[in-house]
């Protein structure tokens, strides 16, 4: 685990008090060495009210099938069904038969009322009666509606979610269609430590649980703290960036960070006010402790911690500004102008379309800061003002994704950033099967090239009949690495049997599958050309 840190001016004037923004970077390792995660234990809590007949149940089915396929035999899964009733679909077991599991899911039976609480309540005491103490603990509660039965009150839920995660019982929420209420759902996720997503349509399902399978079976440390002490001259104003605010108390200042996956980069960016002159006349106040405690999940390693210091320059004028800085402080406003806009749309959509105007304004302003990024996010802004017009309801729930997602690293993938990487293609080739022995060095090697500035990797997997689950995670790691980096990976000469398990899988919507190595060379080569 690597931490930095850097003010967006380095220095402050020292006859005046200044604000300034403090930007706190960690970056995990990758990991491709670790021969075995934890295992995972997820329960997947859905609803089974009358709204969710037909095609979006269908949806939930196909799309918790491949779900499934992606766990591995190490891991446990439980499923519960809740309308006005509650149906333990799947007791907590380990992943043994996935077509049996996945033959229980069609006798989910459709109620009518919505009785959220219940449901979730079920899921959180069957991972919390598990014996297996030495695993990862994920619950995604999934629905279409309202709750109409049992705890409404979002106090309580928020209370709910909090009091489990410190219990180590993590819940992510997903909200389907446009009868939800997205508030309620995304500070639940907050307070839970997961993540909130929004699906509009059936078909995005599938890519929404793509992403929670890789975050959870890429993780690297839990219960991330950072610690800021705060000197005399010194006095922290606001988080901009993060999902729960900050507890300040004997002059320190604490971040909840949660978790980190592998190869994750995490910013956290802050308001300080600083007092220049208190600064010139004691040095010693210039340094700011920093302290970052996690505990690393892998290979059973217990709690660790990384220190470092800030240093803040006193001088007659303030210096130029770091760049980085200011990208993540526009970024951050961005994120809390589409929240804002959001809340504010419920009642007034025209001062919604105002704030988003302002924020597209100034997105046009620090164009120079980044254009790839800042293009795309000025589209997208863009996109939300004219939803706002057409269908406020559906646009508020998208708007309160997207700005959420920009205090997360994951935003980088769906705004597709370039980053500095060269135009050669790595081949590899496959020495055989792949499986959770030998999927580690196939993902060591991938990374050493990585950070050799390789972009684009062509898998020959002609040799191999058969892969297991941990390597189909394997993959998925390695294409989420790729694509980070503005890079793709293809693979080519799959078996009947493999190829089998891609489409069953779906691997084959995030893995360009490729019927010859010169084929795949030939389509990244294209990509190449269009970037």
């Amino acid at each position: 685990m690597e931490i930095s840190a850097k003010w967006e001016y380095p220095g402050v004037s020292k006859e005046q008090k200044n604000l300034n923004h403090l930007m706190v970077k960690m970056q995990s390792p990758p990991d491709p060495s670790q021969k075995q995660r934890k295992p995972i234990a997820l329960c997947m809590v859905i609803d089974k009210s009358w709204s969710m007949k037909g095609e979006k149940m269908d949806a939930v089915f196909n799309a918790s099938s491949i779900f499934i396929n992606w766990l591995t035999r190490y891991d446990f899964l439980g499923i519960v069904g809740y309308a006005e009733d509650v149906q333990i679909i799947q007791n907590m077991d380990f992943v043994k038969d996935k077509r049996q599991i996945i033959e229980r899911l069609k006798d989910i039976r459709i109620g009518t009322s919505t009785n959220l609480s219940a449901g979730w309540l079920q899921g959180i005491r069957m991972l919390e009666e598990m014996k297996e103490t030495n695993c990862i603990k994920r619950l995604i509660l999934l629905t279409d509606g309202i709750a109409t039965m049992g705890i409404q009150e979002d106090e309580k839920l928020v209370d709910i979610a909090r009091s489990y995660y410190q219990k180590g019982i993590v819940t992510t929420t997903i909200g389907f269609g446009s009868d939800f209420n997205e508030g309620s759902l995304k500070s639940v996720a907050e307070a839970g430590n997961g993540n909130f997503h929004f699906i509009d349509n059936p078909e995005k399902i599938t890519e929404v649980f793509y992403k929670e399978f890789q975050n959870v079976g890429s993780l690297y440390a839990q219960a991330g703290e950072l610690r800021i002490q705060i000197p005399e001259g010194f006095r922290f104003l606001e988080l901009l960036t993060g999902k729960s605010q900050p507890s300040v108390a004997d002059g320190e200042v604490r971040f909840n960070i949660g978790d980190l996956m592998s190869d994750e980069e995490r910013k956290v960016v802050s308001v300080f006010e600083i007092d220049g002159e208190v600064l010139s006349r004691n040095p010693q106040a210039r340094n700011l402790p920093i302290e970052f405690k996690y505990h690393n999940v892998v290979d059973n390693i217990s709690t660790e911690m990384k220190n470092i210091t800030s240093f803040v320059e006193v001088s007659d004028a303030r210096p130029d500004a770091d760049t980085d800085v200011q990208l993540e402080v526009l970024l951050a406003q961005a994120g809390k102008a589409m929240i804002e806009s959001s809340i504010m749309a419920q009642t007034d959509i025209d001062a919604a379309s105002e704030l988003l105007k302002n924020i597209k304004e100034r997105i046009r302003n620090k164009m120079d800061l980044n254009p790839t990024l800042l293009e795309i996010l000025f589209k997208r802004v863009d996109v939300m003002m004219k939803r706002l017009m057409e269908d406020s309801n559906m646009a508020r729930k998208a708007l309160l994704v997207s700005g959420s997602n920009l205090f997360t690293e994951h935003f980088k993938d769906d705004l597709m950033i370039s980053t500095p990487i060269h135009a050669g293609i790595y081949d590899f080739e496959t020495a055989g099967d792949l499986d959770l022995y030998n999927m580690p060095e196939v993902k060591s090697a991938i990374m050493n090239k990585i950070k050799k500035s390789y972009g684009y990797v062509v898998m020959d997997m002609k040799k191999t009949n058969f892969i297991d689950s941990s390597a189909i995670g394997g993959l998925i790691q390695i294409s989420s690495w790729l694509k980070r980096r503005g890079g793709m990976l293809a693979v080519a000469n799959l078996s009947n049997t493999v190829m089998k398990i891609f489409e069953m899988t779906q691997l084959n919507r995030y893995i360009y599958v490729a019927s010859s190595v010169a084929q795949a060379k030939e389509k990244l080569n294209d990509i190449q050309k269009e970037a």
